[in-house]
């Protein structure tokens, strides 16, 4: 039990106000005033116990209750002095002495922790910061995909010889050996950066080219850029002003 002032203020005050029904009830059966005083001071010890262990407090609660009502009974005349009543309080003190006995043997209730001046300090332990998490938890990760190269595909008609046989790329061993026969190979298509540059103007002013007319546009390629054939061009930037 802890040094509580209210707790054992109740506890001495239930004490003194059963003892007296207690040892009232004791004199009634036929015991002797100095060992009728015996009975109410083993219930008390018999509490006190089971409050202090934690156990049996209900038992030891009930006991109280019944001794006493039964005290009360006897002295209104309305529960008379009999061979039972005798038996009962005559059991009183061996039962409490039995249990005293038992509830000993059991490890009494926790103390109190130790004040924080008397306990022995534990070895301070570095703490260890936490790591950050690299992504927060609840992100979702998209997949890696590599950044697409921006590419220029020509579009390129093949030219064909008079048998019908598609015209092989320069350097190939049918391509000399027929390059008497067949006609050149057809230069590849401009883009509107190249007839810029063959120009050495603008981008822009291409496209105003083509959108009134000076410029035709051969073909588009995949992308829908236009392609120039260079046979096409003017000869002269003069042409285009």
């Amino acid at each position: 039990m802890n040094n509580d002032v209210l707790k054992w203020g109740a506890l001495i005050a239930a004490l003194v106000a059963t003892a007296s029904a207690e040892y009232e009830l004791a004199l009634a059966v036929g015991f002797n005033q100095w060992v009728a005083a015996a009975v109410p001071g083993a219930l008390d010890l018999y509490t006190v116990r089971a409050l202090r262990t934690g156990r049996e407090v209900l038992t030891a609660v009930i006991a109280m209750i019944g001794v006493n009502a039964a005290s009360h009974l006897v002295t209104a005349g309305l529960l008379p002095v009999n061979v039972p009543l005798v038996v009962a309080v005559s059991a009183i003190a061996p039962l409490v002495l039995w249990r005293i006995h038992s509830l000993g043997s059991a490890p009494d209730a926790p103390r109190d922790a130790p004040d924080a001046e008397d306990a022995v300090p534990s070895p301070a332990v570095p703490s260890v910061p936490p790591r950050p998490e690299v992504v927060p938890a609840g992100t979702r990760l998209l997949p890696l995909v590599p950044r697409p190269r921006p590419t220029v595909t020509l579009e390129r008609e093949d030219a064909q010889d008079g048998d019908g046989t598609p015209e092989l790329p320069p350097g190939t061993d049918q391509d000399a050996e027929g390059a008497d026969d067949g006609p050149p190979p057809e230069p590849p298509l401009m883009t509107a950066a190249d007839v810029a540059r063959h120009y050495g103007v603008d981008p822009s002013t291409v496209r105003n080219y083509v959108s009134n007319g000076t410029l035709t546009v051969h073909s588009k390629n995949a992308r829908g850029h236009n392609l120039f054939h260079p046979d096409q061009l003017p000869d002269y930037v003069g042409v285009l002003a």
